[in-house]
C-alpha cells in the first residue's frame, strides 16, 4: 500500500480526511489532516455548495 493521503466522502457531502488505515495487518499512518490534495477538493465543494464556486456539472439547485 502506497499513499501520502486519503479521504472518504460520506452522504452529507463533506471530504473528511483518513488518520490511518490498516492493509494486511500492517497499519499505515497518513497524513491525518487536509493533505493538499484533500484540501484542494475540500475547498472546491464548499466553493460550490456556497455558491463562491462555478457549478461546472449543474449539481446545485437554489431553492426561493
Amino acid at each position: 500500500m502506497t499513499a501520502d493521503e486519503a479521504f472518504t466522502v460520506g452522504t452529507a457531502v463533506v471530504i473528511s480526511p483518513i488518520g490511518e488505515a490498516v492493509h494486511e495487518g500492517k497499519t499505515h499512518t497518513l497524513l491525518g489532516d487536509k493533505g493538499p490534495i484533500t484540501q484542494d477538493l475540500y475547498q472546491t465543494l464548499v466553493d460550490i455548495q456556497t455558491g463562491a464556486g462555478e457549478d461546472k456539472h449543474g449539481w446545485t439547485i437554489f431553492l426561493d
